[in-house]
């Protein structure tokens, strides 16, 4: 695993424990809201609810597809057609992350 893959995954890890709620409320310090990031970032090509579209695929159960370090190697480098998107910061690539798994976490 490579130092800045598990800088992600400890960041976070770090999120999620300290109690951030998906929607900027935590204690991250994130200024922008993963979901705003999301909707920057991803929407376009992977749709506003994450149904896909003809440039993206849709993110439903990603979950169960991917793993986090798996999911933020694909967010940061990108996969196949999908452009990565490396300008973001250790923090915003883990907020996209978490907030990709609690949203288009596996079906209930």
């Amino acid at each position: 695993m490579t130092t800045r893959k598990l800088t992600l995954a400890l960041i976070l890890a770090a999120t999620v424990f300290a109690g951030c709620d998906g929607q900027g409320h935590g204690s991250a310090g994130n200024d922008v809201s993963p979901a705003a990031l999301y909707q920057q970032h991803c929407a376009a090509c992977h749709g506003e609810a994450g149904q896909g579209t003809a440039t993206g695929s849709g993110l439903s159960n990603l979950s169960t597809r991917f793993g986090t370090v798996t999911l933020t190697d694909i967010v940061l480098r990108g996969t196949g057609t999908m452009p990565g998107t490396p300008s973001l910061s250790d923090e915003e690539a883990a907020a996209i992350v978490s907030y990709l798994q609690s949203t288009f976490g596996p079906a209930e």
